[in-house]
């Protein structure tokens, strides 16, 4: 079961590493691998697949980095956990069950290519490896829409990006809470 603190920071590098129960994670959107280290030192135990794919396999607008495959999980092969981590290099649309198993993750972290279409994508496949009681968290999201939507968001902005991302948690009809600033979660309860 995922406990989470009353006192949960929306700093993800404090955020994660303070749920309890975590033994395996999926993480969409490796890039350097700094989340992925944090969890890595976080959870001696835990068992890492991380997703990213390949700056030739990336195409339409993009808010990431691309990335060639020396640069994608820098941080945690520079501290010589890639023995602890199964990187996966392909766009998340193309993810089967034989990458990620059905009903298996403790915590999925969805922080990959930042546009409407494939957040939405990412969610519909978030929730079927989410096993009952673990927990979906989203990078990039913002606490209103309404407001950041007031405010005179540009278009093809980092905000816009945020928009997207948040209308795609709620089109994919889940009602996440909003930790604050920038990140959202969702605890899948059957």
């Amino acid at each position: 079961m995922i406990i989470i603190p009353n006192n949960m920071s929306v700093n993800v590098g404090q955020f994660l590493p303070n749920l309890q129960g975590v033994d395996r994670y999926l993480e969409i959107g490796t890039c350097y691998g700094d989340t992925t280290l944090k969890v890595l030192n976080a959870f001696p135990d835990v068992e890492v697949t991380t997703v990213n794919p390949l700056a030739k396999d990336t195409f339409g607008r993009l808010n990431t980095i691309k990335l060639e495959k020396d640069k994608i999980g820098r941080s945690y092969k520079e501290a010589g956990l890639s023995n602890r981590v199964r990187q996966i290099y392909k766009r998340s649309s193309l993810l089967t069950a034989k990458d990620a198993p059905l009903d298996y993750y403790d915590v999925v972290f969805i922080d990959g290519q930042h546009t409407y279409e494939v957040v939405l994508n990412d969610s519909y496949f978030a929730l079927t490896r989410i096993r009952n009681g673990g927990i979906i968290v989203w990078h990039d999201t913002i606490d209103s829409l309404e407001e950041l939507i007031a405010s005179g968001v540009e278009e093809n902005s980092t905000q816009n990006s945020i928009v997207e991302v948040t209308q795609a948690i709620h089109d994919c009809g889940l009602l996440a809470t909003f930790v604050g600033g920038y990140y959202a979660y969702f605890i899948r309860t059957d």
